[in-house]
């Protein structure tokens, strides 16, 4: 594999930084942020990895895999890091962003005994709120737990505990993630049909997990659709259901790809949105796939709304209208997006001081 043949199959998407074990490290120009991708051919290696956790992309000619990835750390989203205590997680952002996490890494892969494992810490602009790696298997998966818990025993995190304890006052965030076995009738024939559908075409639908809890915050107009991007966004479709008497024909699943994935864009809707009000919703890095998708929604002669998800950087919370940043909604006017914008907010949407 070669840095003529990323740009190549990736038809110039991924700028390739530099070559490891598994593959190579990328630059995705349209998420602005790393990561591992692996190029070929052979249906042995690229049924193995797909069995280790890598997505499998078409490229040019060939296949294009892209190594599983975790969040060690997100200031945006609860539910992505190792622990659910709003002080730890400010603790471990900050010990994380100042520190070698390199060594950090590979230290816990030897105490652990965790052999013949890559992990790279990717970086880019879409990388703001969210510190991440990506692994050559889903063994990964493990890292930031054992990372978390590890750095708590050091002198470092009690003294960035201690700091950020005066900063933070304790509250429960309004999220849950829950099975939709135990969400309501609504909920599960909802999501029922839309599995049906899309399984005609061949897509696979994953819905392990319900997540809500914060939807009856958010004030809709009434002459409106809402858009979920359905794979990325599908759980939270079914938590928006579940946490509000919403109307399902108001719901718009629309696959679409904004990458160098070239599957043909999906729609499943009750009602066009022409002369309508669009909330269009994305859990968003860069912005780019709401920008892309507002165009078509003015095409269709409906008005867009960008509500971004746990936006993780600052081109993500300049593409949006509305964010939604651990459990508050707030219109992008009411952000600063100054130096330690992510780290400021946290502290904010934590302390409800917005």
């Amino acid at each position: 594999m070669n840095p003529k043949l990323i740009k190549v199959e990736s038809k110039n998407l991924l700028d390739p930084i530099y070559e490891v074990k598994n593959g190579f490290v990328v630059n995705n120009k349209l998420h602005k942020k790393q990561n591992l991708i692996y190029i070929g051919n052979n249906i042995l290696e690229i049924s193995k990895r797909i069995k280790n956790g890598w997505q499998l992309m078409p490229g040019e000619k060939n296949w294009i895999l892209r190594a599983p990835e975790y969040a060690l750390v997100d200031l945006s989203e609860l539910q992505a890091n190792p622990t659910e205590n709003l002080i730890e997680i400010l603790t471990l952002y900050r010990i994380v962003k100042k520190t070698k996490i390199e060594q950090i890494i590979e230290d816990a892969l030897r105490r652990e005994k965790i052999n013949n494992l890559e992990v790279i810490l990717l970086r880019g602009r879409s990388l703001e709120a969210e510190l991440r790696i990506a692994g050559s298997d889903q063994r990964a998966k493990k890292l930031p737990f054992l990372i978390c818990s590890h750095l708590k025993k050091e002198d470092i995190w009690k003294k960035e505990f201690k700091k950020i304890q005066t900063l933070l006052k304790p509250r429960k965030i309004n999220i849950y993630e829950k099975k939709l076995s135990d969400c309501s009738s609504k909920t599960k024939s909802f999501a029922q049909k839309i599995i049906k559908h899309f399984s005609l075409l061949g897509q696979n639908i994953n819905t392990n997990a319900v997540i809500g809890g914060f939807w009856q915050f958010l004030r809709l107009p009434t002459d409106y659709q809402i858009i979920f991007i359905l794979k990325s966004s599908f759980k939270y479709a079914l938590g928006y259901l579940e946490d509000t008497k919403a109307d399902k024909n108001k719901i718009i699943l629309w696959e679409y790809h904004s990458g160098q994935d070239t599957g043909k864009e999906v729609i499943l809707a009750s009602s066009d949105i022409k002369n309508k009000r669009a909330v269009i919703i994305d859990r968003s890095y860069s912005g780019g796939t709401l920008h892309q998708l507002a165009k078509k929604v003015r095409n269709l002669g409906g008005y867009p709304i960008k509500l971004s998800l746990f936006p993780k950087s600052t081109s993500a919370v300049k593409n949006s209208d509305i964010v939604l940043f651990l459990d508050i909604f707030l219109d992008k006017k009411q952000i600063s997006l100054g130096k330690d914008w992510a780290e400021k907010l946290f502290i904010s949407v934590v302390n409800r001081k917005i």
